[in-house]
């Protein structure tokens, strides 16, 4: 086990990268967990002491790291994971498959690896992201190369190599405000190259047409074939808009399978807050358009997705957890400080 954790200030049961530098730069597709917390999910329906909603985060050294990080015990404790991915084609020990949930994955190359029943719900949550900030009535009409959080190339040479007319980091502020214009910039584009695994998920999510891009270094390739392969593309990489719109014409529009939302939603190890999962019930197409307004009107003259009330039930959870953490902590400290008095006798 790793020999710091989080402080109590920052601790969270839910992780994602780049969590403990919460005032930092933050990946955004990481950082959509945030997103998640504050408009779609409630509180947790399954219980564990760590949690991923989203992400390449299925590993052997993440699940460990939590395990340290937490102060859970060996035998102890499950990590949940949500539409998360594998990095990889390397199977997880036996340790790890015991200590792991999975409510859903990323794509069928996960499921394979970690060797799921053909029935695991397929599909990224990001493609859950229109149901919680619906896409602009009016786009802005230009092209976006989305670069990876460690790109090291200046936007103006991605500019001048791709063709497209703006290029945007994955890298953003911490904070919701900053994430949601990304999104828009993204929802209301006429075509995104992306860098950015999420970047693509979300072009796919808000129905903008998209390829991947080969900025000259490919991040961990499994995920990106992953993803594509649970919407039924060929994961084809593009250096240039004019070989971005190619590939989309030639393989994305005659093979793409949508992904049922419903069904990413109901996998979730969380509550989900009523008014998503109308949203998600009518963008399927599992009822009309007349139900839908009637039972969104209902849920808010009764105030059933009350943020108020959703907040004071985190908080609640949040303080549990705190709790279950510090008793951990405290256990850690007394196990080390006995074993450090067996060393010196």
């Amino acid at each position: 086990m790793t020999s710091e954790c989080p402080p109590l200030s920052s601790y969270h049961p839910v992780r994602y990268w780049r969590q403990e530098l919460r005032h930092e730069l933050q990946n955004f597709g990481d950082y959509l967990s945030e997103f998640f917390l504050r408009a779609l999910l409630t509180v947790p329906i399954y219980p564990a002491e760590a949690y991923h909603l989203i992400g390449s985060t299925i590993a052997e050294k993440k699940i460990r790291r939590d395990f340290g990080d937490l102060r859970i015990a060996s035998g102890e404790g499950q990590v949940a994971f949500w539409g998360c991915g594998t990095r990889g084609d390397e199977p997880l020990s036996c340790w790890a498959l015991e200590h792991a949930k999975f409510f859903g994955v990323r794509g069928p190359r996960t499921r394979e690896v970690l060797g799921l029943p053909d029935n695991t719900v397929l599909g990224d949550p990001g493609l859950l992201v229109p149901l919680i900030h619906p896409k602009p009535a009016k786009g802005h009409g230009r092209t976006l190369c989305i670069t990876h959080f460690h790109e090291s190339r200046t936007p103006d040479d991605i500019k001048q190599q791709t063709g497209v007319d703006a290029v945007i980091s994955a890298a953003i502020p911490g904070n919701l405000t900053a994430l949601r214009v990304l999104i828009d910039q993204i929802a209301e584009a006429d075509f995104v190259l992306s860098g950015a695994l999420h970047g693509a998920v979300l072009a796919c999510a808000y129905e903008v047409p998209f390829s991947y891009f080969d900025s000259g270094y490919i991040d961990v390739p499994f995920k990106w074939a992953d993803f594509a392969s649970s919407i039924g593309v060929p994961a084809l990489f593009a250096q240039t808009l004019k070989e971005g719109r190619a590939i989309f014409a030639d393989t994305f529009v005659s093979n793409y399978k949508p992904l049922p939302l419903t069904r990413i939603l109901a996998a979730a190890p969380f509550g989900v807050r009523h008014a998503m999962i109308l949203k998600a019930l009518n963008h399927d197409k599992h009822m009309d358009q007349r139900t839908f307004d009637e039972l969104t009107a209902r849920l808010a003259a009764e105030g059933v997705d009350s943020p108020h009330v959703i907040t004071d039930a985190q908080e609640m959870w949040l303080s549990l957890e705190r709790r279950r953490f510090l008793r951990r902590l405290d256990n850690f400290n007394r196990l080390s400080r006995l074993n450090a008095d067996d060393q010196t006798e």
